[in-house]
This record gives C-alpha cells, structure tokens and sequence, in this order.
C-alpha cells in the first residue's frame, strides 16, 4: 500500500440522504493512518434538487486522525469511508435556508 497520501484529496457523501458532502486533504500519512485536514466546500451549479460542490482548498475546519483503507479510501469515523476526489463537483441534495424575522 502506498505511502505516499500527502496532498491527495479525498470526499465523503451522506449515504442516507445525499444532504451533505465533505472533503478531506491529507497531511501527513503511514501505511496505516493519516491525517487529514476538512476543507470547507463551495456550490459551483445548482438546480432545484441538487447542488453540485468542490472543496474550498484555502479553508479548512480542523484536523482528523484516519485510517487508510487502501490508496484510493480512508476511514475518517468508524464506518464512513472516503473516496479519493476526481477533481470533478460533487452532487448533494439542495439545502434551503428559510430565514424568519
């Protein structure tokens, strides 16, 4: 397996009810284990389902500890597993924000 994780971009889809996306850059990596930084994400399309997101790559929300499952899968939280980013947008389910005064 390879070692060699670090800058490599990987994204997590909500399987329950595709509402939410999540990107992770790697940092550092082991055969094992590696840790990743969670980017923030930005909309680049939108229709009245869905939303299509890329990883914002100058932001990031914090750190995590991950296992590595295999070159193109990490493992961030028991059972959610990652998937190595094509650099294409990913499609989540539009969220709508209703604002009350």
């Amino acid at each position: 397996m390879s070692k060699n994780l670090k800058g490599k971009i990987f994204y997590y889809v909500s399987l329950l009810d595709e509402s939410d996306v999540s990107f992770f850059r790697v940092t550092r990596s082991t055969t094992n284990t590696c840790e990743v930084e969670v980017l923030s994400k930005y909309v680049v399309a939108q229709s009245d389902v869905y939303q299509f997101v890329e990883p914002e790559l100058n932001k990031s929300t914090g750190k995590k500890r991950c296992k590595v499952l295999e070159s193109a899968k990490i493992e961030f939280e028991p059972g959610k597993i990652a998937e190595i980013w094509d650099g294409l947008p990913i499609r989540q389910v539009t969220r709508i924000f209703l604002i009350s005064y």
